[in-house]
């Protein structure tokens, strides 16, 4: 009777268990579901099987026999973590286990909390490194950085030091013309400064300097030469540009030396060194000139476009070539016409065939509303001059002479070969160095033979010789025929008379 009484109890005992276990395995489907791919499984059974390695060394085994049901009680320091076994048949809600084996509850000693301990620590060891490396990539970039840096500044300090540019203050102020003398010593011609452009003094330009001023450099009276702000925006842009922006950023000061220098680079380190020495010969010049004489030798030799093959050089050539007028006379919307031209003049001529008047309207009115911003202009003359660019500028082609037509072809040969072993004795500009030997007060002494250049200018003058184009190939209809001629003295070798055209006032300084 008791046997059959224990068989029913353990039968009803194991029906639970199997309903126990059908219940668990759909936790455990369900919780596979949800688990990431961080080997949670492999992690789970590892704990299981240290757990019970741990907990069959340790366990104290007190066995009671109820009905002979095996009851193995836990020791307290021995826990579980819901993790079953596939022969675990039975978890009491006190620590005890009724089955063949064990399992364990969930309370976090021993063995788990030391494994989930060790994967702490690989993880946040794995951060750390991680976190390190990063450290170290930061570290070295910014000495690389630190690095250039510092380059940069000594090799900016190194070429203020070294770079003792060979113009001079004498060269920079003098005004004094120059004087041709023929082989003989006798006086051939004058030169007054004004052959190869047209110069004016400060107060004869108008209001063409405070317009440039506001178009082109607003800080020029308060700088020493260089723009801070501006140049460190044109460096950014140079990094950004990874060595192929323009670099940009010059004051007037710098654009005065940019068309007196020798040296035009203008990519790669080639380039940055030329930044660098106009940097530094910027400063030069603003300790030697005052800024109305700076203004006033950059207005007189800034490029304002082109004509017939001539260059229009200066303010007062541009005013005479774009409105037929002195630049003292121009009015304010005049004025900042021939100031907005300056970065490109040949797309805003007025005479060329395509229609550029909303073009000019539009840069125009930019230099007016600079010039009203920076006070340069009050509101009267504000609206005058915004309302006459409106109803359209009146322009009126007036003469571009660049050259001399007294000058014979050989002083003008004498002078060109002077300009360009100037041009490399003193690291400046051909064109600056043509203007510095007709201004500068020289004396020159060339191989011309008087008597031989008046014969021959005197023959090349006469109408018989010009003779107009047949129309046929290589010779066009509109242009005469032309010839030349060079004299030389078989003695020695010099040159004692040249002509280069068939004209009756060839401009021989043209080029």
């Amino acid at each position: 009777m008791s046997n059959n009484k224990h068989e029913r109890k353990k039968q009803d005992f194991m029906k639970h268990v199997k309903e126990e276990k059908e219940i668990e395995n759909d936790e455990e489907k369900e919780e596979k579901e949800i688990l990431d791919d961080n080997n949670e499984d492999d992690i789970q059974d590892e704990i299981k099987s240290h757990i019970k390695d741990m907990l069959k060394e340790d366990k104290e085994e007190n066995i009671e026999n109820n009905d002979d049901t095996m009851v193995f009680e836990i020791n307290k320091n021995s826990e579980q973590d819901d993790l079953e076994d596939d022969n675990i048949d039975y978890v009491t809600n006190d620590n005890t286990i009724i089955a063949d084996n064990i399992v364990v509850n969930n309370e976090e000693e021993g063995p788990v909390k030391d494994l989930k301990k060790e994967k702490k620590e690989k993880k946040k060891n794995k951060k750390q490194k991680k976190h390190r490396k990063l450290r170290l990539f930061l570290k070295i970039m910014f000495l690389l950085i630190l690095i250039l840096i510092v380059a940069g500044v000594a090799a900016v300090v190194a070429i203020f030091k070294t770079d003792k540019w060979a113009i001079t203050e004498k060269d920079l102020l003098t005004d004094a013309g120059a004087i041709l003398y023929d082989r003989y010593g006798n006086e051939i011609v004058t030169l007054t400064g004004d052959e190869i452009n047209k110069k004016i003094e400060y107060n004869e330009m108008g209001k063409l300097p405070d317009a440039f001023v506001a178009i082109e450099d607003e800080r020029f009276f308060d700088h020493h030469g260089i723009d801070i702000k501006r140049t460190l925006h044109a460096i950014l842009d140079f990094v950004v540009h990874r060595g192929n922006g323009s670099f940009g950023g010059s004051t007037i000061t710098q654009q005065l030396i940019k068309i007196t220098m020798k040296d035009d680079e203008r990519s790669g380190l080639a380039g940055v060194e030329r930044k660098i020495r106009e940097w530094s010969r910027a400063v030069q010049v603003e300790k030697i000139l005052k800024k109305e004489q700076i203004l006033e030798r950059y207005l007189n030799r800034i490029y304002l476009g082109q004509s017939n093959g001539l260059e229009v050089r200066g303010v007062e050539a541009a005013s005479n070539y774009y409105f037929n007028k002195s630049a003292k006379d121009l009015s304010i919307a005049e004025a900042a016409f021939i100031a907005g031209i300056n970065h490109s003049p040949n797309s805003y001529n007025p005479f060329g065939e395509k229609d550029i008047s909303e073009s000019i309207k539009t840069r125009t009115l930019n230099v007016l509303a600079k010039m009203k911003e920076l006070g340069k202009i009050n509101d009267e003359e504000y609206q005058t001059a915004t309302e006459e660019t409106k109803n359209g500028l009146q322009f009126n082609q007036g003469s571009v002479s660049n050259g001399n037509s007294n000058l014979s072809f050989h002083a003008s040969a004498a002078i060109n070969q002077i300009a360009k072993e100037l041009s490399d004795a003193k690291d400046i500009d051909y064109n600056e160095a043509r203007e510095m030997v007709v201004s500068s007060g020289y004396k020159i002494y060339t191989t011309v033979d008087n008597v031989v250049q008046n014969s021959l200018e005197t023959e090349f003058k006469n109408s018989k010789y010009i003779k107009q184009g047949s129309g046929e190939i290589h010779t066009s209809k509109h242009e005469a025929g032309q010839s030349a001629m060079v004299v030389i003295d078989p003695t020695n070798g010099f040159v004692v008379g040249e002509v280069g055209s068939l004209e009756e006032s060839p401009n021989t300084l043209r080029t």
